[in-house]
Parts: structure tokens; C-alpha cells; sequence
């Protein structure tokens, strides 16, 4: 029983991990940035 709330525990930490990225590349893309792709501004 004991280990069946730890693997619950932590599927929930999966979960708002997760939820978390989400939310953060939702933002990223709304400010026009992206993070699958690297910045050329190098001046080079």
C-alpha cells in the first residue's frame, strides 16, 4: 500500500511537471519566441 501512494504521488508530480512546460510554451509562443529552434542573431 505503501508504495502504490508513492507511485500515485508521484504520477501527480508528472502530471504538473507536465502542465507546467505546457503553460510555459504556451507563453513563449504568445511573446513569439521559440524554443525548437535556436536564435541566429549571432552577427556573424
Amino acid at each position: 500500500m505503501f508504495f502504490t501512494i508513492l507511485a500515485t504521488l508521484a504520477e501527480f508530480e508528472v502530471d504538473l511537471l507536465r502542465m507546467r512546460t505546457r503553460e510555459g510554451m504556451t507563453v513563449a509562443r504568445a511573446k513569439g519566441k521559440n524554443a525548437a529552434t535556436p536564435s541566429t542573431s549571432g552577427g556573424q
